[in-house]
């Protein structure tokens, strides 16, 4: 949450290539997106587009479609005794004042999809799962290489 930590840093050349050799090999990207959402993907896509990052699209969990909590559920990214009833009224109580849990409940879905599929693609070691709306830093490929070096 600090501007300072985000700023593009001075990276060598040898660091770019090293950092893009280690990033192609060890790390596969996948991105949330609800299949109706085609002004967010189109958009993810020019971002990442011009940041040279390849990436695979996970389709969001759209829970206000009826049907979605069940689907998720036979999916396994939702437990099969998740009680979606009692989860609305302790949301809307006053402690915790959440409203709906729809958004929530669909985002939290998406992320165990991407997870379970990263897991089952099996391409790479690490997997990072951005949404749709990411804006990462132009130099986010050299700063994950440092991040896991040091």
């Amino acid at each position: 949450d600090r501007a300072a930590l985000g700023k593009v840093q001075a990276w060598t050349g040898d660091d770019w290539r090293k950092a893009w050799a280690w990033f192609s090999r060890y790390v596969t990207v996948y991105v949330l997106n609800l299949k109706t959402d085609v002004k967010r993907w189109n958009n993810v896509e020019k971002v990442l587009g011009r940041l040279g990052i390849q990436y695979n699209r996970v389709e969001g969990v759209d829970m206000r479609i009826p049907g979605s909590l069940e689907k998720a559920k036979n999916e396994g990214v939702v437990p099969h005794d998740y009680d979606f009833g009692h989860a609305l009224v302790t949301a809307r109580s006053t402690y915790q004042a959440m409203g709906g849990i729809q958004g929530t409940m669909g985002c939290a879905s998406a992320h165990f999809r991407a997870q379970t599929r990263a897991y089952t693609d099996d391409r790479s070691p690490i997997a990072i799962v951005f949404e749709d709306d990411v804006q990462p830093s132009p130099d986010f490929v050299p700063k994950l290489w440092k991040l896991v070096h040091e």
